[in-house]
């Protein structure tokens, strides 16, 4: 009697109410088993962020004695010693606890000669972290009761080949960071590489940067340091052939010989996904040759337009987007470069989605 009753009632619904009928537990369970994944995760992010918090965890166990990160901070005058691996034993110098951790630096470069990028202050058994901006007292864990602290400077090698040391030069070269280029050539002194055996990653030199920026300073130091004179005729008749040959050095002699810095260049003459664009764009194009991005900061330096269109009217810093260009990216960013054009708009960007492309 009761599933005639049952099936009576059944039938006299219509079939889109059988249809929500039949659905609905499914929907039912599937909420609830959302509402508990839901939780769960609301529950972990909670638990990581406990976990991540020091000054919690110490204020739990009720060690807040421990909780550093909890302690006022030094103001005035701080009494700093530093020992290096031989004993010699610097100081105590009087710095202002709220001064940056590079006034250290600079202190101990002054005194021993050491570069500041190769220091490493050890506080206890533990390395001292942080950057060239952070305040010292922080740095150095110091407390108004106790404003005095003694760290071990231990010097770790900059450059692990010579390779690397190149790189370094030629990127403050091509910044003009004169300070980088005296600590780089204080810790890598031999220069003295012959022109004809300069191997391909050595191709572009730092005096050849230095003298197509019309640096003065930055090619006396690199003269000071054994750097050989480098060879300032170019052999491409244009900075499209130059581009084309992928020869970044006779780019860089042609723009050392005064050739303008925004040339039309178009696709083949190291321009791609384009049919013309500038040298900015070609170098985002070739940045897997190793000096590009010093070139690129050499086109900034010289007055190469930030915002110049390409055919599509992309800017160079949607092409180093595009091209997976970091350091270029970087260097374009840093020269004040925005992202413009039309395929990194919103409306290409919906459009990609769509089609599955993704957002390059």
């Amino acid at each position: 009697m009761l599933l005639a009753r049952v099936f009576m009632a059944h039938a006299q619904l219509s079939w889109p109410e059988r249809l929500a009928q039949r659905l609905r537990p499914r929907v039912a369970a599937t909420t609830r088993r959302r509402s508990r994944a839901r939780g769960c995760a609301i529950g972990m992010i909670y638990l990581f962020d406990f976990a991540a918090c020091a000054p919690c965890r110490r204020r739990y166990r009720g060690d807040a004695s421990r909780a550093l990160p909890m302690m006022a901070p030094c103001t005035g005058p701080a009494h700093i010693t530093v020992l290096n691996m031989s004993g010699e034993r610097l100081g105590p110098l009087e710095l202002d606890a709220e001064a940056p951790l590079q006034s250290l630096r600079q202190a101990v470069r002054q005194h021993w000669g050491v570069p500041c990028a190769a220091q490493r202050f050890v506080l206890g058994s533990q390395e001292v972290e942080g950057g060239g901006s952070t305040p010292l007292g922080r740095a150095l864990r110091l407390t108004p009761e106790d404003a005095s602290a003694e760290v071990m400077c231990i010097r770790v090698p900059l450059f692990c080949d010579a390779r690397a040391a190149h790189q370094a030069v030629l990127d403050a070269t091509a910044r003009g960071d004169h300070a980088a280029m005296a600590e780089v050539l204080a810790e890598s002194p031999d220069l003295k590489i012959a022109a004809d055996s300069v191997t391909h990653w050595a191709a572009l030199q730092p005096l050849l940067v230095a003298i197509a920026a019309g640096d003065v300073e930055a090619a006396s130091l690199l003269r000071a340091a054994g750097a050989p004179e480098p060879r300032l005729e170019p052999r491409a008749a244009s900075l499209g052939q130059a581009m084309r040959m992928r020869d970044l050095p006779d780019v860089v002699r042609l723009l050392a010989g005064g050739v303008d810095v925004n040339t039309r260049l178009y696709q083949g003459e190291g321009i791609r996904a384009t049919s013309h664009a500038t040298p900015l764009h070609a170098c985002c194009a070739l940045s897997h040759l190793p000096g590009a991005a010093a070139v690129a900061e050499l086109l900034c330096r010289l007055g190469a337009d930030l915002g110049a269109p390409d055919c599509e009217g992309d800017s160079p810093l949607a092409h180093a987007r595009y091209f997976n260009a970091d350091a270029i990216y970087a260097v374009l960013q840093r020269h004040g470069a925005q992202v413009r054009g039309p395929y990194y708009s919103a409306t290409f960007s919906v459009v990609r989605r769509f089609v599955g492309t993704g957002d390059r």
